[in-house]
């Protein structure tokens, strides 16, 4: 779970990975390489089954994560895992 913070209103949610919104898969990748069959983000190296199309599941230092979740109205405040 994250605590966001709505850009427009200052109200802090607290979401889970589980919210629709922050389904998204449009990141840049790259092979992971030395043999292993899976890619990963380019921005923060966490590989593509972990991050399984789930914007929260990048690291929350990822510029992608960063981007998206403005995009969507969101600023990160905290993990709360």
């Amino acid at each position: 779970m994250v605590k966001l913070k709505h850009i427009e209103t200052n109200e802090e949610v607290v979401m889970d990975e589980d919210n629709n919104i922050f389904y998204n898969n449009s990141y840049e990748n790259e092979p992971i390489g030395d043999g292993n069959p899976y890619y990963c983000c380019v921005d923060c190296g966490i590989p593509d089954p972990q991050i399984n199309g789930n914007i929260l599941n990048h690291s929350q230092y990822c510029e992608h994560r960063e981007v998206i979740l403005e995009n969507l109205g969101y600023e990160f405040i905290e993990d709360l895992d």
